[in-house]
């Protein structure tokens, strides 16, 4: 296992530090498994972009059109009708 220098800001290494102890771990381990995790995400990130780049918004639009239309629950759904207040951010 090869060995690097890390620098982080104080405020970071001490909450490393308090994590490390909360979980009962070294501080090495834990940072190694920080990145580990923050590679994997990254890696994951990637594909679901390449992913998106295959998809076809108008067949998955087709699909939903052809669903049966269901009688919805209050819970089932939020009100998504434009101006509702869950339609805020949406394009």
């Amino acid at each position: 296992m090869n060995q690097r220098a890390v620098h982080l800001p104080d405020d970071v290494l001490d909450e490393a530090r308090q994590v490390a102890l909360q979980e009962g771990t070294s501080l090495d381990t834990l940072i190694g498994v920080i990145v580990s995790d923050a590679l994997r995400h990254r890696k994951e990130l990637e594909l679901m972009r390449q992913r998106a780049t295959r998809g076809n918004p108008d067949a998955a639009l087709a699909v939903l059109d052809n669903l049966p239309s269901l009688p919805t629950e209050e819970w089932d759904m939020p009100d998504v009708r434009p101006g509702s207040p869950s339609d805020m951010g949406r394009g």
